[in-house]
């Protein structure tokens, strides 16, 4: 298995990973397009980190990384459920440290939903403290308000 940043031929594999897995999805419209996805890989203060076994993306790891700040946001993490429970979480996670170590990132911070029990309980093992509860509230408008 192999970790790394994700490239633009991973896109499909990305897309249909993201898209899968809903329990990592905070609103019930939260969808991954291509082009959010894309973009995302290219932007230099994106982290984009996949786990890679046989040419099949099974897990990843997505962060935005405030470089100027210190600081990073993990926005989503999925291992692939035939893959769970095999390290791979820890390895992905070992590689996202290490970015904000380059970086100079000291701090990063996530949301799980209330009811995802499994990454709480990976969080606490991994020391990642937390904090309290939020509600995520979200508006979808166009343009030309």
């Amino acid at each position: 298995m192999k970790i790394r940043i994700a490239r633009l031929k991973d896109l499909n594999q990305l897309y249909k990973m993201l898209n899968s897995y809903k329990e990592v999805n905070i609103t019930k419209n939260n969808v991954y397009s291509k082009k959010f996805i894309k973009d995302t890989i290219q932007d230099p203060n994106s982290c984009l980190i996949v786990a890679e076994e046989n040419k099949k993306i099974i897990g990843l790891l997505a962060a935005a990384l405030w470089k100027k700040h210190g600081i990073s946001y993990w926005d989503t993490v999925i291992v692939d459920k035939s893959f769970r429970d095999k390290g791979i979480f820890t390895r992905i996670y070992n590689y996202y440290l290490k970015i904000l170590k380059k970086n100079k990132i000291s701090y990063f911070w996530c949301l799980v939903k209330h009811d995802n029990h499994k990454i709480q309980k990976i969080l606490k093992r991994f020391k990642i403290k937390k904090q309290g509860l939020c509600y995520f509230y979200d508006k979808e408008f166009k343009y030309g308000l």
